[in-house]
Protein backbone atom coordinates (compact mmCIF):
# COMPACT_ATOMS: atom_id res chain seq x y z
CA UNK A 1 0.00 0.00 0.00
CA UNK A 2 1.59 3.16 -1.47
CA UNK A 3 1.26 6.79 0.76
CA UNK A 4 2.45 5.25 4.33
CA UNK A 5 6.02 6.39 5.98
CA UNK A 6 6.45 5.17 9.26
CA UNK A 7 4.66 3.64 11.95
CA UNK A 8 4.95 3.58 15.61
CA UNK A 9 3.72 2.29 19.05
CA UNK A 10 4.45 4.62 21.97
CA UNK A 11 3.93 3.28 25.83
CA UNK A 12 1.57 6.01 26.31
CA UNK A 13 2.34 6.26 30.05
CA UNK A 14 6.20 7.23 29.61
CA UNK A 15 5.97 8.22 25.78
CA UNK A 16 8.24 5.42 25.04
CA UNK A 17 8.58 4.76 21.49
CA UNK A 18 8.46 0.26 21.78
CA UNK A 19 8.48 -0.32 18.41
CA UNK A 20 8.97 1.97 14.58
CA UNK A 21 9.44 1.10 11.30
CA UNK A 22 9.86 3.08 8.65
CA UNK A 23 9.08 2.47 4.59
CA UNK A 24 10.33 4.79 1.43
CA UNK A 25 9.97 8.11 0.99
CA UNK A 26 10.02 9.89 4.48
CA UNK A 27 11.58 13.15 3.95
CA UNK A 28 13.51 13.50 7.07
CA UNK A 29 14.39 11.49 9.94
CA UNK A 30 13.27 12.05 13.55
CA UNK A 31 14.18 10.30 16.64
CA UNK A 32 11.32 8.39 17.67
CA UNK A 33 10.97 9.18 21.24
CA UNK A 34 11.39 12.50 20.55
CA UNK A 35 8.61 12.19 18.08
CA UNK A 36 6.58 10.01 20.79
CA UNK A 37 7.22 12.77 23.81
CA UNK A 38 5.17 14.93 21.57
CA UNK A 39 2.42 12.84 19.82
CA UNK A 40 1.82 11.23 23.27
CA UNK A 41 1.53 15.07 24.94
CA UNK A 42 -1.18 16.18 22.31
CA UNK A 43 -3.03 12.85 22.98
CA UNK A 44 -3.28 14.11 26.67
CA UNK A 45 -3.63 17.42 25.76
CA UNK A 46 -6.73 17.14 23.93
CA UNK A 47 -8.23 14.03 26.48
CA UNK A 48 -7.81 16.76 29.07
CA UNK A 49 -8.88 19.57 27.07
CA UNK A 50 -12.18 18.68 25.28
CA UNK A 51 -12.60 15.35 26.50
CA UNK A 52 -11.99 13.57 23.39
CA UNK A 53 -9.01 11.51 21.74
CA UNK A 54 -6.91 13.26 19.08
CA UNK A 55 -8.08 11.59 15.98
CA UNK A 56 -5.32 12.78 13.42
CA UNK A 57 -2.48 15.67 12.91
CA UNK A 58 -2.51 17.29 9.68
CA UNK A 59 0.14 19.08 7.37
CA UNK A 60 0.03 20.34 3.73
CA UNK A 61 1.01 17.16 2.67
CA UNK A 62 1.37 14.40 5.61
CA UNK A 63 -1.05 13.13 8.01
CA UNK A 64 -0.22 11.55 11.60
CA UNK A 65 -3.14 9.36 12.27
CA UNK A 66 -3.79 8.23 15.95
CA UNK A 67 -4.94 5.27 17.46
CA UNK A 68 -5.28 5.80 20.98
CA UNK A 69 -5.62 2.94 23.76
CA UNK A 70 -5.51 2.52 27.59
CA UNK A 71 -1.18 1.61 27.49
CA UNK A 72 -0.18 2.40 24.05
CA UNK A 73 -0.52 4.72 21.35
CA UNK A 74 -0.01 3.71 17.51
CA UNK A 75 0.52 6.03 14.74
CA UNK A 76 1.07 6.40 11.42
CA UNK A 77 2.84 9.43 9.03
CA UNK A 78 0.90 8.48 6.13
CA UNK A 79 0.40 10.95 2.86
CA UNK A 80 -2.25 13.15 3.38
CA UNK A 81 -4.31 11.47 -0.08
CA UNK A 82 -4.66 8.20 2.17
CA UNK A 83 -8.56 7.95 3.73
CA UNK A 84 -8.23 8.20 6.84
CA UNK A 85 -10.72 5.86 7.57
CA UNK A 86 -8.33 3.32 6.02
CA UNK A 87 -5.50 4.51 7.94
CA UNK A 88 -7.17 4.02 11.18
CA UNK A 89 -8.72 0.81 10.44
CA UNK A 90 -5.18 -0.47 9.99
CA UNK A 91 -3.99 0.93 12.80
CA UNK A 92 -6.62 -1.04 15.07
CA UNK A 93 -5.29 -4.29 13.02
CA UNK A 94 -2.08 -3.70 14.04
CA UNK A 95 -2.99 -3.10 17.74
CA UNK A 96 -4.93 -6.21 17.57
CA UNK A 97 -2.19 -8.46 16.38
CA UNK A 98 0.32 -6.81 18.22
CA UNK A 99 -1.22 -7.50 21.59
CA UNK A 100 -2.27 -10.92 20.96
CA UNK A 101 1.25 -11.53 19.39
CA UNK A 102 2.77 -9.73 22.41
CA UNK A 103 0.48 -10.28 25.48
CA UNK A 104 2.66 -12.22 27.47
CA UNK A 105 5.51 -9.73 27.39
CA UNK A 106 3.41 -6.62 27.25
CA UNK A 107 2.03 -7.60 30.97
CA UNK A 108 3.37 -6.91 34.08
CA UNK A 109 6.47 -8.94 32.85
CA UNK A 110 7.16 -5.93 30.64
CA UNK A 111 11.12 -4.97 31.22
CA UNK A 112 11.71 -2.23 28.69
CA UNK A 113 13.24 -4.30 25.97
CA UNK A 114 11.93 -3.75 22.44
CA UNK A 115 14.00 -6.12 20.52
CA UNK A 116 11.20 -8.26 21.63
CA UNK A 117 9.02 -6.73 19.20
CA UNK A 118 11.54 -6.52 16.33
CA UNK A 119 9.58 -9.78 14.32
CA UNK A 120 6.98 -7.76 14.56
CA UNK A 121 8.28 -5.84 11.39
CA UNK A 122 7.84 -8.54 9.19
CA UNK A 123 4.19 -8.96 9.37
CA UNK A 124 3.57 -5.27 9.24
CA UNK A 125 5.64 -5.48 5.36
CA UNK A 126 3.44 -8.23 4.55
CA UNK A 127 -0.03 -6.33 5.64
CA UNK A 128 1.16 -2.92 3.84
CA UNK A 129 2.85 -5.24 0.99
CA UNK A 130 5.73 -2.76 0.89
CA UNK A 131 9.32 -3.69 2.36
CA UNK A 132 9.97 -1.52 5.61
CA UNK A 133 13.64 0.62 5.13
CA UNK A 134 15.40 -1.88 7.40
CA UNK A 135 14.78 -4.38 5.27
CA UNK A 136 15.88 -2.39 2.05
CA UNK A 137 19.34 -1.50 3.64
CA UNK A 138 20.20 -5.11 4.39
CA UNK A 139 19.40 -5.90 1.18
CA UNK A 140 21.64 -3.42 -0.40
CA UNK A 141 24.62 -3.89 2.17
CA UNK A 142 24.21 -7.97 1.68
CA UNK A 143 24.23 -7.21 -2.06
CA UNK A 144 26.89 -4.88 -1.94
CA UNK A 145 28.88 -7.69 -0.33
CA UNK A 146 27.86 -9.70 -2.87
CA UNK A 147 28.69 -7.66 -5.97
CA UNK A 148 32.31 -7.30 -4.07
CA UNK A 149 33.17 -10.91 -3.14
CA UNK A 150 32.20 -11.92 -7.37
CA UNK A 151 34.27 -9.02 -8.42
CA UNK A 152 37.19 -10.23 -6.08
CA UNK A 153 36.74 -13.95 -7.08
CA UNK A 154 36.04 -13.16 -10.88
CA UNK A 155 38.65 -10.36 -11.85
CA UNK A 156 40.41 -12.27 -14.42
CA UNK A 157 42.03 -8.64 -15.01
CA UNK A 158 43.67 -8.09 -11.37
CA UNK A 159 44.82 -11.35 -11.40
CA UNK A 160 46.40 -10.95 -15.17
CA UNK A 161 47.74 -7.39 -13.95
CA UNK A 162 49.89 -9.30 -10.94
CA UNK A 163 51.08 -12.24 -13.28
CA UNK A 164 52.12 -9.60 -15.87
CA UNK A 165 54.00 -7.56 -12.96
CA UNK A 166 55.60 -10.70 -11.51
CA UNK A 167 56.63 -11.46 -15.20
CA UNK A 168 58.15 -8.39 -15.45
CA UNK A 169 59.95 -8.23 -12.52
CA UNK A 170 61.08 -11.28 -13.12
CA UNK A 171 62.17 -10.16 -16.64
CA UNK A 172 64.17 -7.35 -15.53
CA UNK A 173 66.03 -9.57 -12.15
CA UNK A 174 67.11 -11.91 -15.14
CA UNK A 175 68.53 -8.98 -17.28
CA UNK A 176 70.32 -7.36 -14.53
CA UNK A 177 71.86 -10.55 -13.54
CA UNK A 178 73.46 -11.09 -17.12
CA UNK A 179 76.47 -9.71 -17.91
Amino acid sequence: MEGIYQFWIFEKDTSACIFEQTFQGLPKSVDSNLIGGYLVTLVSFCEKLVGENIDCLDSVSMRIVYFPRPDFILAMLVDKDLNRSTAKKMLERLYYLFMDKYKDILGTKFDGDVTNFEDFADQIETIFNMKSVRFQQFLRTKLDHLEAEITELFDFRKRRDGRLKRIKQGTEKASLKEP
